[in-house]
C-alpha cells in the first residue's frame, strides 16, 4: 500500500499519445492527482505497438514513480519491462 502525498507520483502510459480516449482519462488523473497531492505523469508513444511503449515504462521506473498504470498495445512485448519494474520496486 502507498500512502498519498506530495512524494507520492503516478505514471500512465496509454497506447496511444493521440487516442482522444486517453488524453481524457489522463487529464482526469491529473485533476484527481491534484486533489489527494503528488504528481501525475501522461507518457505515450505516437506508434500503438508494445514495444514502443517500452522506452516509456523504463523512463518512468528511472524517475522512481510509485504506480505505473498502463494500456498494452501488445502485453507480450510490454511484460519483460514490467516484470523488471516492479523487481526494481522490491
Amino acid at each position: 500500500m502507498f500512502a498519498v502525498g506530495a512524494d507520492f507520483t503516478a505514471g500512465f502510459v496509454p497506447r496511444l499519445d493521440t487516442d482522444p480516449y486517453f488524453k481524457a482519462t489522463g487529464e482526469g488523473a491529473a485533476e484527481a492527482q491534484k486533489e489527494i497531492s503528488g504528481t501525475s505523469l501522461l507518457v505515450a508513444p505516437s506508434t500503438a505497438k508494445g514495444e514502443a511503449q517500452i522506452p516509456f515504462i523504463n523512463n518512468l521506473v528511472s524517475k522512481k514513480v510509485n504506480v505505473i498504470s498502463i494500456s498494452a498495445a501488445d502485453s507480450n512485448s510490454v511484460a519483460p519491462a514490467l516484470r523488471r519494474a516492479l523487481a526494481q520496486k522490491n
